[in-house]
């Protein structure tokens, strides 16, 4: 998970799951901006046993932010 977080992925989670004969495995998932797609793919092939991985493209929406400064009685 250093490696790719070092590699600039915006997250990196493990899910515990049940493989072949009830055999317990991780599935990792990774949160990446596009043009980066490169450098998980090269980190997950590079440092895991997989044979391959499966790539979806998600959309975001964000909600309008906006900042305020606020006087409190507390400070």
């Amino acid at each position: 998970m250093e490696k790719l977080f070092a590699a600039g992925l915006r997250d990196v989670f493990l899910t515990p799951i049940p493989m072949k004969r009830n055999r317990p495995g991780t599935l990792p998932g990774v949160i990446a901006l596009w043009r980066d797609e490169a450098r998980p793919v090269d980190s997950l092939l590079g440092e895991t046993t997989t044979l391959g991985l499966r790539v979806q493209s998600i959309e975001r929406v964000e909600a309008h932010r906006e900042f305020r400064q606020v006087d409190m009685v507390f400070g």
